[in-house]
């Protein structure tokens, strides 16, 4: 498990930005219809099970995030998911895939409601019977900025963290967005860029060596994201899972 300075040191997850609608934007009353909900961006908030969950909802109906314990100003991470929805009107529903510091993955579903700007509210369920609710509220642009375009000459350098499941590990990225890293004998390759959408939210992939890896020649992609901290450092979370879903893997750093 993970320490992480702020609580806002979990970004990560939740996509779901909706379209919707249709029409040619009037109505009988000659009232203007309410736009159709639109979910993506940064969000945080608690779950029913004392949670802390901060998200980050992509343009393409993705979603990514970061859950855990709040201890202090400090979130102890447990975990992260990524998952896919759709919106109609101001209700959404999705799938999605948890995946644990202890290796497991869990597969569930969820669904809730949308207040553009202001708040998520809605639940989550797995197999086997486990339910939680959770409700949200947009990450502050002071602590990030997910508007504002990525840029690779920020997260460029060395960084070393950990992984979610305890290893620790370094990586070094150079300004053209190449990595290389290693971890308990596992060397990996790959790549960070910029996501299209010009928002502030990188591409990430890695491929793995042979000797100690988990995956030997595979690749894991994903995203990643780097802020200031409230402590002045600059937070480094990437976040990847393999082609089927099955495994998921993320690295936390600071410097």
């Amino acid at each position: 498990m993970k320490r992480l300075n702020t609580i806002l040191s979990t970004l990560l997850v939740a996509a779901l930005a909706g379209c919707g609608g249709g029409g040619d934007g009037s109505n009988d009353s000659g009232q203007q219809p309410l736009p159709a909900a639109k979910i993506e961006g940064a969000w945080q908030g608690t779950v029913s099970n004392g949670n802390t969950l901060q998200l980050i909802a992509l343009e393409d109906n993705s979603f990514w995030g970061i859950f855990g314990r709040t201890v202090g100003n400090v979130l102890i991470v447990d975990g992260f998911a990524r998952g896919s929805g759709q919106v109609s009107g101001n209700q959404f529903t999705g799938s999605q895939r948890e995946y644990d510091s202890a290796g497991n993955t869990y597969i569930g579903s969820f669904a809730g409601a949308v207040s553009n700007g202001i708040s998520i509210t809605g639940s989550t369920s797995f197999a086997g019977g486990s339910a939680a609710t959770y409700s949200l509220t947009p990450i502050p642009t002071a602590q990030f900025d997910y508007q504002r375009t990525a840029a690779v000459s920020e997260i460029a350098g060395a960084w070393n963290g950990q992984f979610i499941d305890g290893a620790s590990g370094a990586i070094s990225i150079n300004g053209s967005g190449q990595l290389s890293g290693s971890s308990s004998g596992c060397s990996f390759t790959g790549t960070v860029a910029p996501r299209s959408s010009g928002r502030n939210i990188f591409n990430f992939s890695v491929t793995f060596g042979g000797g100690n890896c988990l995956l030997p020649g595979q690749t894991m992609s994903g995203i990643a994201v780097q802020y200031r901290t409230t402590a002045g450092t600059s937070q480094l979370i990437a976040g990847a899972t393999d082609s089927s879903g099955s495994l998921g893997q993320m690295f936390l750093a600071q410097r």
